[in-house]
């Protein structure tokens, strides 16, 4: 079956979202609900999907956003099975909120991260752009030498008296 874990199986279902191996990380699912709970995310859209011995076996989470959209997070597949009941669950989640009027899921992941991008297609999701923005290569400590300007240009800190030159 599909749909959300068992309300005293909360943090069980968030320790297998979150776990990096095969092993859920229960400290770290507590960490994850006491800054959902400080940071008001809301976690009503966390579903599952459960092997016949009760483990979860695949997890997703969609969490809300303005304008009718929502970002979508997944537990991390460890077998062919799990690919496809990962991508079940996603596709199940998305069309439950489709009937609430959700327009737009959508995830980030990593580019080198095929087995969640199976995942993510396998729940008709498309790949839209690699993103390469807020990226930096971490080649030393040193404090990077300051940007060179063009001739004639200079920096200034925007202010309200400066609004007409800025919009130039």
């Amino acid at each position: 079956a599909i749909g959300p874990p068992p309300s005293d199986r909360r943090e069980e279902a968030i320790a297998r979202l979150l776990a990096c191996g095969s092993t859920p990380d229960h400290d770290h699912a507590r960490r994850f609900l006491d800054f959902a709970r400080t940071h008001a995310v809301n976690l009503d859209h966390l579903w599952c999907s459960m092997a016949d011995d009760g483990r979860f076996k695949a997890v997703a989470l969609a969490v809300p956003n303005p304008g009718r959209t929502a970002m979508f997070f997944a537990s991390q597949p460890h077998s062919a099975e799990e690919l496809q009941r990962t991508s079940e669950v996603i596709d199940a989640l998305c069309l439950r909120l489709a009937e609430d009027g959700l327009h737009l899921a959508q995830t980030l992941l990593d580019v080198h991260d095929h087995d969640s991008e199976t995942v993510f297609a396998g729940a008709r999701f498309r790949r839209l752009a690699t993103l390469s923005y807020l990226e930096r290569p971490l080649r030393s400590r040193l404090v990077p030498a300051p940007p060179q300007w063009a001739d004639g240009g200079r920096l200034v800190t925007y202010q309200p008296s400066l609004r007409h030159e800025f919009a130039e």
